[in-house]
């Protein structure tokens, strides 16, 4: 049973239904002012850190920033990156000097039950404050596969029920059908028939199908559900 079948046989109870840059982008980007860029970088719903090779913090997005208080892995102090545990203190040294030598890295830091995936991606040689260290772009990984307010826009834009979404949420974080009965006291045939509703509003012609369209929305900041945006 291949992938396909076996989400729609676990969720339904059924079978499944059948070269080039462009011109003139770098002297656009140089009349862009920094906040507007800035504003921009915060809209990225990955943690972005400019950092030297000794750690030196040049600049960090709003992900990133609200990554480095939440108490996991990474940390600021007094302006350099650091880790909270000792252990991760050479894998992120290595992984800045190797940078600073144009070295790619991807590396895995934890620390309290807690994993954050950190690419360190060495910038231009001309990428650098004059006379300063050699700088790199760090991207911190996805806590998550699915961005949960891309998903409640997905459902919201499709016309799902407040049922069908929570049915679409627990489809994205692996739930078993017969758990989320169980945790909302319902009957594992209503799940199928939100599952079913939930296919036919979104015209997934297979919940593999869905959950590949689920896997990459755009992400959408958390500053986009406080500003009430609809």
């Amino acid at each position: 049973m291949d992938l396909s079948e076996s989400l729609e046989r676990s969720w339904m109870g059924t079978a499944s239904s059948p070269p080039g840059a462009a011109v003139g982008a770098h002297d656009n980007a140089a009349g862009i002012g920094a906040s507007i860029l800035e504003r921009l970088l915060d809209q990225v719903d990955y943690g972005m850190v400019l950092a030297s090779s000794k750690g030196a913090i040049h600049y960090a997005n709003q992900p990133a920033r609200s990554e480095l208080h939440r108490h996991g892995p990474l940390c600021v102090e007094k302006g350099h990156l650091k880790t909270r545990a000792a252990a991760n203190r050479e894998i992120l040294r290595v992984a800045l000097a190797d940078a600073a030598r144009g070295v790619h890295r991807l590396v895995s830091l934890r620390h309290n039950g807690g994993t954050v995936v950190v690419a360190t991606l060495p910038l231009r040689g001309d990428a650098r404050p004059e006379g300063g260290e050699a700088l790199a772009l760090l991207t911190f990984g996805k806590r998550s596969p699915y961005e949960t307010l891309s998903v409640e826009f997905y459902a919201r834009t499709n016309g799902l029920t407040g049922a069908e979404a929570r049915v679409l949420q627990a489809l994205c974080t692996g739930e078993l059908p017969r758990d989320f009965a169980d945790r909302h006291g319902i009957a594992l045939s209503t799940v199928r028939s939100h599952m079913r509703s939930v296919r036919q509003k979104t015209q997934a012609g297979s919940l593999r199908e869905l959950v590949q369209r689920l896997a990459v929305l755009p992400p959408i900041p958390s500053a986009v559900k406080a500003a009430g945006a609809h």
